[in-house]
């Protein structure tokens, strides 16, 4: 069963194009904003022009390929589930408009947190559906596993194992960063 109807328009960009989004006549349906950085990183600055709900959230994006060191861990900044729970929240209360993801890419924190959006509003069981929403608004999706984690542990889908399931199948991120 499709749940369109519960999920509202919305599109993932990386950083450098939502100025121009956001200052051009298209960017007036964008009413709220799930806008992830950096920590200690300068949000894009139309944010403060448009009138839309924001959420800004500050990690970084990494990803492992394999066991993470002490060194690594130590190094990094990674998502926690309180910010994960905020961007739930965030997602239940967005009641119309296109609401706008944006990270440094577009490729793995914002179509993380599109993922999740979908996934608050549908519930469990429809994390394929999740996934292919993002994927039709944002091909070169890779999502980030450890927000993927967080929302699995409070939302009790299992977003991490559709994403197992459907990436396996998808080129390498490598292939579609040269596209």
């Amino acid at each position: 069963m499709a749940h369109a109807d519960v999920i509202p328009e919305f599109l993932i960009l990386p950083k450098r194009d939502v100025n121009a989004l956001l200052e051009s006549d298209a960017g007036a349906a964008v009413r709220a904003i799930v806008s992830i950085g950096d920590p200690e990183e300068s949000p894009p600055r139309c944010l403060r022009l448009r009138p839309a709900k924001v959420l800004r959230l500050e990690f970084d994006d990494f990803v492992f390929y394999d066991t993470p060191t002490a060194e690594d861990l130590d190094e990094v900044t990674l998502p926690t589930r309180e910010q994960i729970a905020r961007l739930i929240a965030f997602s239940i209360a967005v009641e119309e408009g296109t609401v706008l993801f944006h990270c440094f890419a577009g490729i793995s924190r914002s179509t993380a947190a599109a993922t999740v959006f979908c996934a608050a509003r549908t519930g469990p069981g429809h994390e394929r559906e999740a996934f292919e929403r993002v994927l039709a608004a944002r091909r070169q999706a890779h999502p980030n596993l450890h927000m993927l984690e967080h929302a699995d542990a409070i939302l009790n889908t299992n977003l991490v194992g559709a994403f197992r399931s459907i990436f396996k199948q998808q080129p390498a991120i490598d292939a579609l960063l040269s596209v």
